[in-house]
């Protein structure tokens, strides 16, 4: 059994603005994060893959988008996904329809497929996938995700199994946490039958506040790494228009970028023993 602590800190939404992406390589040049959840279908995807040919040691994996901007596949061939001014549905009804069946698995199949297709035409290795807004984890698109995975030669995938503690800690995001914490362990068999890895310690799953002046969350987290593979959420950013029009959360990205760089968090790091890793090492891939 693995003993030595190992933390992969990834990055999301990758691509949403030039703003998230240079928040992003800030931590990366800070030895910090070593991946990136990369968006293919928002105004940041060019200024992030540029950016990617200067940082060759960032691992990049897909943050696959079905609720925010167009799509990536041709709008004919993905209805149901799509609302009448032909962007991606909000999040409620999305879930809405994926529950209700009314959006054909074929469908939902075209629109990764094509995602996936965008992010590898870029020349960038597709190491893992998870999603924005967690969509991935709805049953559903999980299967769907599962089996291009193992199409593209992808070996990781996200999964939410947070520690109970961490879940009820902050009480306004329990709900949510705690539906993701229950998926995520039905979902650990089926990934295992797929030969497909997933970090089975996830910490970072709640979304900061502006409230936060002088506390560091993230120092908080590390107590909470375990021997083995470990998943840390964050969101680094600098703020600009694009990523105001297209997200509500903002500001609080800049605390989480702060936290980040605050040497109290890599001094927690070291004295825990804990070696910053990749989804490619723990696949093997």
């Amino acid at each position: 059994m693995e003993r030595t602590k190992k933390l992969i800190i990834v990055a999301d939404d990758f691509g949403l603005s030039a703003g998230v992406n240079r928040g992003i390589m800030e931590t990366h040049r800070a030895g910090l994060v070593k991946s990136a959840s990369l968006i293919v279908n928002l105004p940041g995807f060019d200024d992030a893959v540029r950016a990617c040919s200067s940082a060759p040691a960032l691992e990049t994996g897909l943050h696959l988008n079905l609720t925010c901007g167009l799509p990536s596949a041709p709008a004919a061939k993905v209805p149901s996904l799509l609302g009448p001014d032909g962007g991606f549905l909000s999040l409620p009804a999305l879930l809405r329809r994926l529950v209700t069946g009314s959006m054909p698995a074929a469908e939902l199949r075209e629109e990764i497929s094509a995602q996936l297709k965008e992010m590898k035409d870029s020349g960038l290795k597709i190491s893992y996938i998870d999603s924005h807004r967690h969509v991935h984890m709805v049953p559903r698109l999980f299967r769907i995700c599962m089996e291009l995975a193992a199409e593209n030669g992808i070996g990781a995938i996200r999964l939410h199994d947070e520690r109970l503690s961490g879940i009820f800690r902050w009480r306004g995001q329990a709900v949510k946490r705690f539906g993701l914490k229950f998926l995520s362990r039905w979902m650990t068999g089926e990934c295992r039958r797929a030969s497909l890895k997933a970090a089975p310690n996830v910490l970072g799953t709640r979304l900061f506040d502006e409230k936060l002046r002088e506390a560091n969350p993230y120092v908080d987290y590390v107590s909470g790494v375990l021997p083995g593979f470990n998943l840390m959420i964050c969101h680094p950013a600098r703020v600009d228009g694009d990523l105001e029009a297209l997200d509500a959360y903002t500001a609080p990205r800049e605390i989480e970028l702060k936290c980040l760089l605050d040497p109290r968090f890599r001094e927690a790091l070291d004295r825990a023993g804990v070696v910053l890793s990749t989804h490619g090492e723990m696949s093997g891939s």
